[in-house]
C-alpha cells in the first residue's frame, strides 16, 4: 500500500480554514481506486486531499464473488480526513528537505520563511527547506522502543488527522495590509 498524507494549503491556513473532508472510494480487487466521491468538505481543503487521495495504491485485495459468473469484488471505502490548526505539541522535530532533522524548543511558521528556536537562540529557514513537523525524531520507520521513548505515531496510514502550526503573514504583508488608505 502507498498512502499520501495530504498537505495543509497555506491559504486555508491563513484564513484559519479547519474541518473535515469525506470522501467515498471505489477500490478495485487489484488495488486501483476506480472511483473518488466527494462528499462534503471546504473547497480547499478538499482539493488538496483529493490531489493526495489520487497518488494513493493500495495492493492488490484478494476476493471474488461465489457463483458461476465468477466477478470481481469491488470495495467501497468511506474516509474522514481532518484538518486541525494547533500550536505543535512537544518535543518538536523538523525533517528538511536535506534529510536532516533539528529537535527545537519553539517553532513559528510565516508565509515567507520558518522561524525557531534551539536553546534560545534564534534561527530562520526558507518554507520549502521544511518536509514536516512532528513529535517523531527519526530518519527511518521507527521500532517499537522509538515509539514508546517518544509517544508519537508516525505517518503513513489512511488514519488521517492533517495538523497545521498557526500560520503568520510575513512583515512585507503586514505592512502592506497595514497600511492607511491614501485619499
Amino acid at each position: 500500500m502507498h498512502f499520501v498524507k495530504p498537505v495543509y494549503p497555506q491559504k486555508a491556513r491563513l484564513a484559519h480554514i479547519e474541518g473535515e473532508v469525506k470522501l467515498h472510494l471505489s477500490v478495485a480487487e487489484n488495488g486501483t481506486i476506480t472511483e473518488l466521491q466527494v462528499i462534503s468538505g471546504d473547497p480547499l481543503l478538499v482539493e488538496a486531499t483529493v490531489t493526495a487521495v489520487h497518488q494513493w495504491r493500495f495492493g492488490q485485495i484478494l476476493g471474488r464473488v461465489v457463483g458461476p459468473n465468477l466477478k470481481p469484488i469491488e470495495y467501497e471505502i468511506p474516509i474522514t480526513f481532518t484538518f486541525i490548526i494547533e500550536e505543535p505539541r512537544k518535543p518538536i522535530f523538523l525533517h528538511l528537505a536535506n534529510g536532516d532533522v533539528i529537535h527545537v524548543d519553539t517553532v513559528r511558521e510565516f508565509t515567507d520563511r520558518l522561524e525557531y528556536t534551539v536553546g534560545g537562540e534564534a534561527h530562520s529557514i526558507a518554507p520549502d527547506s521544511l518536509i514536516l513537523t512532528n513529535t517523531c525524531p527519526w530518519h527511518i520507520p521507527p521500532t517499537e522502543a522509538d515509539i514508546r521513548a517518544f509517544d508519537c505515531v508516525p505517518g503513513g496510514g489512511p488514519g488521517f488527522d492533517i495538523r497545521a502550526i498557526p500560520l503568520l503573514r510575513s512583515d512585507k504583508e503586514k505592512k502592506t495590509t497595514d497600511k492607511p488608505s491614501q485619499k
